[in-house]
């Protein structure tokens, strides 16, 4: 019994001799270091001994991020300044580009009455784009294309057969517009658009393919092909692609036409969205 009451006071006895030797000189132990970050001038204990430093407002933390290392995250307006500054800059460095788009958007200015033929089309399609519109092609039979290249207005010619065809269907004043082209094999065949307001899209198909003239080589679904039209000044341009074959081989003729119904249309679409400041003094616009 004396030897197991000797050994389970040895650990004791020795743990207790540890902790003195660990204490110093003065009889206090040395702090643990903290977790914090203490400060340059040291704040001792009276017995000698580093003490924590208490967090204050001004002192940074791990996580907390000081004045020089804090971004500005830009704005939507730097950015949009940013953006405009540097296309100025890449047109400032090429004039050419420059005149070129000022060019081509030259035209949303013009009154109504100062657009040519071919830009007062292209303002049709952009309508019809946002009027759930339908884009077509329409192929022509041998012997509808004999006899609008022999006419002295192809493209009017066209266009008054088209109208028949629509007014016997029952489909009376609906807006549309074409642009005639030669393909790379020469054949002569039509680029346009219709709005439908709402009228059977087979019955107006049907007129279409009556217009363009039976094509026993093609038949009836390679003869006209229409979609829904999304980009009006896009595919205004697609239509558009042989505009210099196509004025070589009609001898100058046009090759554009749009209806009364887009015509109007498109007129009154053209002027409410024209600068106002280039509208304003003008006299009111009746073609």
């Amino acid at each position: 019994m004396s030897n197991l009451q000797s050994s389970l006071s040895q650990p004791h006895s020795t743990n207790h001799n540890h902790f003195q030797q660990t204490a110093d000189k003065s009889g206090s132990f040395p702090a643990a270091k903290p977790d914090v970050i203490p400060q340059q001038n040291k704040e001792r204990s009276s017995h000698g001994a580093v003490s924590c430093v208490v967090m204050n407002e001004t002192t940074p933390t791990p996580h907390t991020k000081t004045q020089a290392q804090t971004k500005t995250l830009p704005t939507h307006q730097s950015s949009t300044a940013h953006l405009s500054k540097l296309i100025a800059n890449w047109f400032d460095g090429h004039p050419w580009h420059a005149v070129r788009v000022k060019n081509a958007h030259a035209y949303l200015g013009k009154r109504w009455r100062d657009l040519s033929m071919v830009e007062k089309c292209q303002r049709g399609f952009q309508y019809s784009a946002e009027a759930g519109g339908i884009a077509l092609s329409l192929n022509f039979s041998d012997l509808i294309e004999e006899r609008a290249l022999k006419h002295d207005d192809p493209a009017g010619y066209l266009s008054d057969r088209l109208t028949t065809k629509l007014r016997k269907h029952g489909l009376v004043g609906l807006p549309f517009a074409f642009v005639l082209e030669f393909s790379k094999e020469g054949k002569f065949h039509a680029h346009g658009v219709i709005v439908p307001m709402g009228k059977p899209l087979p019955t107006i198909k049907n007129a279409f393919r009556e217009a363009g003239g039976r094509d026993l080589k093609k038949g009836a679904a390679r003869q006209l092909m229409t979609k829904q039209l999304f980009g009006g000044q896009g595919f205004y341009r697609y239509a558009g692609k042989g505009s210099k074959t196509t004025t070589v081989v009609l001898e100058g003729r046009r090759f554009a036409i749009m209806n009364r119904s887009l015509n109007a249309a498109a007129r009154d679409y053209h002027e409410n969205i024209r600068p106002k400041a280039q509208r304003k003094n003008e006299p009111s616009d009746t073609e």
